[in-house]
């Protein structure tokens, strides 16, 4: 073998090496989570959580639908169905591509705060995401200030909650960026379902 095929295949292996970290979903990796929850809920009238019912899903973006963003989409989505509820409209948007007023049940993720550093045997990630749901599809209140303030006509009867998410991740081993993103992602869908079903009975 000349030096030229070896530096061929050489070339080869790492470009394997390299889709195969960014592409596929390969994980021997330990993660140490940590991260706390703070909900405000607000409820008037005979208002609840009906998680058989039809939501509508946003995912809250400033980076655009990477990984993450698509992996949270495809898990929430996913969480959702199990629990009998129906998506009767999922997307990835823009904070000012939503509207005030929809007609059916809405919960909103917004992932916009991040930091996230990955190598293949070592990623941490700084996460702060928000959710907002609505009963009756208003969410002109939403909110990132604390205290959250949600002033609602009299007349109007709904349940409406706020979750603000912190998680803080160290990933040791090999794993794939693919395998990091759902990951991440799978540590947000979880509080946020988590705290649907925590509140569904609330009054």
């Amino acid at each position: 073998m000349n030096k030229r095929t070896a530096l061929l295949i050489l070339a080869l292996v790492l470009v394997a090496v390299v889709i195969a970290f960014v592409c596929l979903e390969y994980n021997e990796s330990r993660s140490e989570t940590t991260g706390d929850i703070k909900t405000a809920s607000f409820v008037r009238g005979q208002a609840a959580i009906n998680l058989t019912d039809g939501f509508y899903l946003f995912i809250v973006t400033a980076d655009g639908d990477d990984g993450i963003v698509k992996e949270l989409n495809k898990t929430l989505i996913s969480m959702l169905n199990e629990l009998g509820a129906e998506c009767v409209g999922a997307e990835i948007l823009q904070d000012d591509e939503l509207t005030d007023r929809y007609d059916a049940q809405v919960l909103v993720v917004d992932l916009s705060e991040r930091d996230v550093s990955y190598m293949p045997f070592y990623a941490t990630a700084n996460l702060t995401a928000f959710s907002f749901f609505s009963s009756n599809g208003n969410i002109s209140w939403r909110t990132k200030e604390d205290p959250v303030v949600m002033i609602m006509a009299e007349s109007e009867e709904g349940l409406w909650m706020r979750s603000k998410i912190n998680k803080i991740d160290s990933t040791r081993g090999i794993i794939s960026l693919k395998a990091y993103e759902k990951h991440l992602a799978d540590e947000i869908a979880k509080v946020v379902i988590n705290e649907l079903e925590r509140h569904k009975n609330l009054e």
